[in-house]
């Protein structure tokens, strides 16, 4: 496999090309003395606040001109009217130092220019420690905090401290576009707004300084890291848009075949993300207890009754997310069944009995003969988190298309009917991968399947067509309250406007969650 260093995004991949000038040798220069002057300005004029130029607001999404260093506001588009008037291409966030690109209209992402700025972040971070008080960095015993009079006198000035309501918008903010990377927005809102998920990351059970994957010298790009820092960007308490700059890159090194700005399929981002985070939690055993496998991992059972004695065999396979077809196939047809109109169905066709066809004949361990045989999915053990796949793309009659098809999705599900029932008289390959990605049966730990009342929390829809089209993303906040996310926009919606929405993933928690041990299954 190639290293990093032998890739080149910039030539592989179509990105921003106004971007990319910046890249050479003179832009790379701008670049670096642009950061020096803005840390020599903190550091020697404390009182100085950059304003934008023609109106002198600090705020407005403050920019700076990568080619002239004049301030200008977004907000107000006198950043876009600079550039009217200087044809000045790009443009860097002073905020968050995501670069912006005029004339492609959208924040450009190059290993390169983040390098740069990376490495001036941490020259200024050097810079301020030689120039702090080495008593501050004194280790000490630690010790119950007492107030003093001072902030006792301060406590009682604030006697009403604010806290956290049901109307709370801490956690909700929007995600800038760094080139047709909506597909992975939408998944990381459906993340930080996945409860289990966020209290895990919010908790403090994953730290970059103990990262093992970090310490061992493995690697120097985790995905637990980088999503870690994506909560943490999410409720430090800002609501401007933020840049994931940093998790992308990791994800174009962990997966290339989704390096580039071309767009890509939001359920292919959503199982490559999670494998991705279980490998990077060095999830390799084969009984895996990584938040990954405890949230999402479930398990289906595939029947195979022999139509002549009546024995079965079961197959059990873990699964990350439910697929359910659209489209109507020969077997559903002969079954009175046409295409699904709703979640409902699309379950009842999922785990509706299917028989092989004479040509599929199978050795019978009690007939001792060959017998055709009926197929059943249901499911076995359910995880505290099920995404349910409406596979609106693929080739259908020899044509690749999107299914248009309206799906009715309950706000609240129960999965009862389609849980396991009877007692298969045989079970084999029980350890099987994930589709390929790493064994893991996550025997203990699991979740009763007597609790099947699940809740929506999460919808990823497609706007557009098969070649050309959109994400956005419906969220659950506090007190029941849904947001529509399309980028870096957020704004208030009803629960009509979820329901009504087309949906591809939908992410549903389950309402109780009751730990037990599951029982070790007997071998075939």
């Amino acid at each position: 496999m190639a290293s990093l260093k032998s890739i080149t995004y910039r030539e592989n991949y179509k990105g921003c090309k106004h971007a990319r000038t910046l890249t050479q040798k003179k832009g790379l220069e701008q670049l670096k003395a642009f950061k020096k002057c803005s840390q020599y300005f903190r550091e020697n004029k404390s009182d100085y606040t950059p304003t934008c130029r023609t109106c002198g607001d600090i705020g407005g999404n403050l920019h700076a001109c990568l080619t002239c260093a004049s301030y200008h506001c977004r907000r107000k588009e006198h950043l876009k009217q600079h550039y009217k008037e200087t044809k000045h291409e790009l443009a860097i966030d002073v905020a968050n130092n995501a670069v912006y690109c005029l004339v492609c209209g959208e924040y450009v992402y190059d290993v390169d220019i983040d390098r740069v700025i990376i490495n001036e972040q941490r020259q200024a971070a050097l810079s301020d420690l030689k120039r702090s008080d080495p008593s501050n960095f004194r280790r000490t015993a630690f010790s119950e905090w007492v107030p003093d009079g001072t902030e006792k006198a301060i406590l009682n000035q604030h006697s009403k401290r604010p806290r956290l309501t049901e109307y709370s918008s801490l956690g909700l903010r929007g995600l800038n576009n760094l080139g047709n990377t909506c597909f992975m927005s939408c998944v990381l809102q459906a993340f930080v707004h996945n409860p289990p998920l966020r209290n895990f990351f919010l908790s403090g059970s994953h730290r970059k300084d103990r990262c093992m994957r970090r310490l061992s010298g493995d690697s120097k790009v985790c995905l637990v890291c980088e999503l870690n820092l994506i909560f943490t960007q999410f409720f430090k308490g800002e609501i401007k848009p933020y840049s994931p700059h940093q998790l992308l890159h990791s994800v174009w090194t962990h997966a290339h075949h989704l390096a580039g700005y071309e767009q890509q399929d939001a359920h292919e981002f959503f199982i490559t993300f999670l494998n991705g985070l279980h490998l990077h939690f060095q999830g390799t055993s084969k009984n895996c207890k990584c938040i990954i496998h405890r949230i999402f991992t479930g398990a289906i059972q595939s029947d195979l009754r022999c139509l002549s004695c009546g024995t079965v065999s079961a197959t059990i396979e873990p699964f990350w997310d439910i697929s359910l077809d659209l489209h109507s196939t020969n077997n559903y047809k002969q079954a009175g069944s046409s295409v699904p109109q709703s979640l409902i169905e699309c379950l009842e066709r999922f785990t509706h009995p299917e028989k092989l066809g004479s040509d599929s004949k199978l050795m019978c361990g009690t007939c001792k003969s060959l017998q055709e045989r009926s197929k059943q999915l249901t499911l076995l053990h359910l995880p505290v988190v099920v995404c349910f796949h409406l596979k609106r793309f693929g080739s259908y009659s020899n044509t690749s298309t999107k299914i248009k098809t309206r799906i009715d999705f309950p706000l609240h599900l129960d999965v009862g009917p389609y849980l396991s029932t009877d007692e298969p008289s045989e079970i084999s390959n029980q350890n099987v991968t994930i589709n390929g990605r790493g064994k893991c049966t996550h025997q203990q730990g699991s979740l009763s399947k007597t609790r099947a009342d699940y809740s929506l929390f999460s919808v990823v829809n497609h706007h557009g067509t098969l070649h050309s089209g959109h994400y956005t993303s419906f969220v659950r906040h506090a007190d029941q309250q849904w947001f529509r996310c399309d980028d870096s926009v957020i704004t208030h919606a009803r629960v009509e406007d979820v329901l009504t929405s087309e949906g591809y993933l939908l992410f549903y928690i389950k309402d109780e969650l009751e730990y037990v041990e599951k029982p070790e299954l007997p071998t075939g």
